[in-house]
């Protein structure tokens, strides 16, 4: 998750990564989008903290086994964090990863949802497309 208008090309570079094709109609993908309604804890994994927790940057971007390994224990070690703010290992832009501590902040309904194939989503979706040279198909 992350916001702003790197928001799409992060969220189809991280979906669509193994293949770099957005597939608009297969499986049924739907982009959704969400403000939460209460500030949200999160451990900011961007900077120092990796390094100082005796690990490095590669639990950002290094073998996903590695980040969940990682994940889980900040989870164990830090009850009061939410979640992990983080940089995509692909583009760069600042993501958040949700634990289910911080479900109450999360709205009942969400501010953006729309399909993939939606027309009236076409247009951004090959802007992001474009920007992370994937392609897209129907």
């Amino acid at each position: 998750a992350t916001e702003g208008p790197k928001a799409l090309p992060t969220a189809l570079a991280e979906v669509f990564q193994m293949t770099r094709v957005i597939a608009l109609s297969t499986d049924d993908p739907w982009i959704v989008g969400f403000e939460v309604v209460r500030e949200v804890r999160l451990l900011d994994t961007s900077g120092t903290w990796p390094h100082a927790a005796g690990g490095s940057m590669a639990i950002n971007s290094g073998y996903r086994g590695d980040a969940r390994a990682w994940s889980r224990e900040i989870y164990s070690q830090y009850p009061a964090i939410e979640g992990i703010w983080y940089p995509s290992s692909l583009i760069g832009s600042p993501c958040a990863a949700l634990y289910e501590r911080a479900q109450s902040a999360v709205p009942t309904t969400p501010s953006f949802s729309r399909a993939l194939n939606d027309l009236a989503i076409r247009v951004a979706i090959n802007n992001a497309a474009s920007e992370i040279k994937y392609v897209v198909v129907p």
